[in-house]
């Protein structure tokens, strides 16, 4: 669960008050509801997220790097 406004900044929507300022004039639906409040606890793994009208891939990509020494 993560913070609607911090998963909005994450994903390269916009700066947080962007985000915020984004979010109180209702431009965000999650779940094809409308949202005002940028605090919302949103499940980033099940929810649908839609900026002005358009969708959003919501998903995080996490990337791992690891050492290989030669040889192996």
């Amino acid at each position: 669960m993560l913070r609607l406004d911090r998963w909005l900044v994450t994903l390269g929507i916009g700066s947080r008050s962007e985000v915020q300022k984004l979010v109180k004039k209702g431009g965000v639906k999650v779940n094809a509801a409308p949202v005002k409040d940028p605090g919302m606890q949103v499940d980033e793994t099940t929810a649908t997220l839609t900026v002005n009208g358009a969708p959003v891939d919501g998903r995080l990509n996490r990337h791992v790097m690891l050492h290989k020494p030669a040889g192996l």
